[in-house]
């Protein structure tokens, strides 16, 4: 039986970026934004802050910036 991989364990694409600058600027919880990217919103959590070029992109879609 094929397990599925762990979403908390998920490695990082640069391609994150535009696609959570995106989700959260459509009004997406950080929830519903882990979900859609497949990861946990606990990893998103430490990406943010890992990559503060992240966090910023998320103020920024937020509009508190």
């Amino acid at each position: 039986m094929a397990t599925k991989p762990n979403p908390v364990l998920r490695k990082w694409d640069d391609v994150y970026y535009v696609r959570v600058y995106d989700l959260f600027r459509e009004g997406l919880t950080p929830t519903e934004v882990a979900s859609a990217i497949g990861v946990d919103k606990k990893t998103l959590r430490v990406w943010m802050k890992e990559k503060p070029a992240l966090a910023d992109a998320v103020r920024r879609a937020r509009g508190t910036v």
